[in-house]
């Protein structure tokens, strides 16, 4: 027991080190409520309304993962195209980098009336956000196979569907869920954006709502879940990056 606790306070001193500065800070410099609420009094919020908080918590992650699914899906798919047809990867490339240096947030009113106000306008923009990465991670691996590999491929005639499956897909996993590792915690936050900005239920619309009504501590609760859970997204995407690589490398 005594070795599980210094293996997690290892992990976890700097937060808790952030935690105590700033309760510190605030009784120190006697900062209102208002103004910023002491680490106990949002820990204290976050304690009295646990269903209030899962629940929003689980609709942002919803869309977000179904956002973050569908950009790898379809950046692979792209990806995998152009790796067939050089017409098609040049046609692609110029629109993924053009569409890549739009700032998300000015796109996300676009997007909503194309999609609605709804979580439809969420998962597009988690989409925007994972498909490009996904795309260019995973055409990067579909070229960098193993040139013995490549030849013997050569020697045996192989297909192109058969040159996919076999050599070039597999060849792409690893970076592909590097692009995976990228995107992760990025789809949470560019959910909480799109929340906030069309009113779309989650963590995202609950803190403009706290906003409005200067319901402080609900302020700083939503956004330590929603880091949370961006760590935790990382978090997960890098332990599956690691599982991936010592498979498929």
């Amino acid at each position: 027991m005594r070795r599980v606790t210094l293996a997690v306070l290892a992990r976890l001193w700097v937060p808790a080190l952030v935690l105590v500065l700033w309760q510190l800070w605030v009784i120190a410099f006697n900062v209102p409520d208002i103004v910023m609420p002491g680490p106990i009094a949002v820990l204290e919020d976050l304690a009295a309304n646990p269903g209030l908080y899962l629940d929003l918590a689980w609709s942002t992650v919803r869309v977000a993962a179904i956002g973050l699914v569908l950009g790898m899906v379809f950046g692979l798919g792209l990806a995998v195209a152009g790796w067939s047809s050089p017409f098609f990867s040049g046609l692609v490339s110029p629109g993924a980098m053009m569409l890549r240096t739009i700032p998300i947030t000015a796109m996300i009113p676009i997007i909503a009336r194309l999609f609605g106000y709804s979580s439809n306008t969420v998962i597009a923009v988690a989409v925007l956000i994972s498909i490009f990465p996904a795309f260019v991670f995973a055409s990067a691996g579909l070229r960098t196979v193993p040139g013995g590999a490549n030849d013997y491929f050569e020697v045996m005639r192989a297909g192109k569907m058969a040159r996919l499956r076999r050599l070039a897909l597999p060849a792409a996993i690893p970076n592909l869920m590097t692009a995976f590792r990228i995107s992760a915690g990025l789809c949470i936050l560019g959910a909480l954006i799109a929340e906030w900005l069309i009113g779309a239920d989650g963590l995202g619309h609950q803190l403009a709502l706290a906003r409005i009504e200067f319901r402080v501590e609900e302020q700083w609760g939503v956004a330590l879940v929603a880091a949370v859970l961006s760590v935790a997204a990382f978090l997960g995407a890098t332990a599956l990056e690691r599982r991936a690589i010592e498979r498929w490398t």
